[in-house]
């Protein structure tokens, strides 16, 4: 536990939540709702674009805040290392039990730009569920569907995306080719 608490604090001064005031003692002596709190703010830098983040909890009825820590958990696909029940672990979180909470803030600042990602990408991902009573409306069945295409569309280029923008062109490959494309080009001139 101690590792693990000189992690999160380690990771929460650095940028970009930059909390120089923490050390491993003022940490563990936080309250549960102080916890909380800076739960929120990393769900903030880690979803930027929702603004539910960005609160002060103790504005906010315990129960939103624990719904909304609930499904961005869900949505960033955390799985609980515990053996307890999902009524125990919302409980606990709910509490700001620091056996639930200190897991969560090690899993999440581990991996803070793929959890961004997920992030973004869970925005437009989510499907919506339609009861069936209402998919039986053509137009609403036909709107359900074009959603559907278009999340496979948004995947299609986001993956496009992501191939163009790992692809490592620097200055010097592309310095190379236009050196190699100047070449030829003065070969073919030369030639007729």
């Amino acid at each position: 536990m101690v590792e693990q608490l000189k992690f999160i604090v380690e990771q929460l001064k650095r940028p970009p939540f930059n909390r120089k005031d923490y050390n491993i003692l003022t940490f563990d002596n936080l309250t549960n709702n102080q916890l909380l709190q800076v739960l929120t703010d990393v769900f903030a830098v880690v979803d930027p674009y929702d603004p539910s983040h960005k609160i002060d909890i103790r504005d906010e009825e315990p129960d939103k805040t624990a719904t909304r820590h609930m499904n961005t958990l869900k949505m960033l696909g955390y799985r609980p290392k515990l053996e307890t029940d999902v009524n125990t672990f919302r409980q606990n979180l709910v509490s700001g039990d620091k056996s639930v909470v200190f897991p969560i803030l090690q899993w999440l600042l581990e991996k803070i730009p793929e959890h961004k990602e997920r992030a973004y990408l869970g925005r437009y991902l989510s499907r919506i569920d339609v009861p069936s009573e209402f998919l039986s409306d053509p137009e609403i069945a036909e709107q359900h569907e074009r959603s559907d295409e278009l999340m496979e569309e948004f995947k299609e280029v986001h993956r496009e995306y992501k191939e163009l923008t790992s692809t490592p062109h620097t200055i010097e490959d592309l310095r190379r080719d236009i050196k190699q494309l100047e070449d030829e080009k003065e070969t073919l001139q030369k030639t007729t």
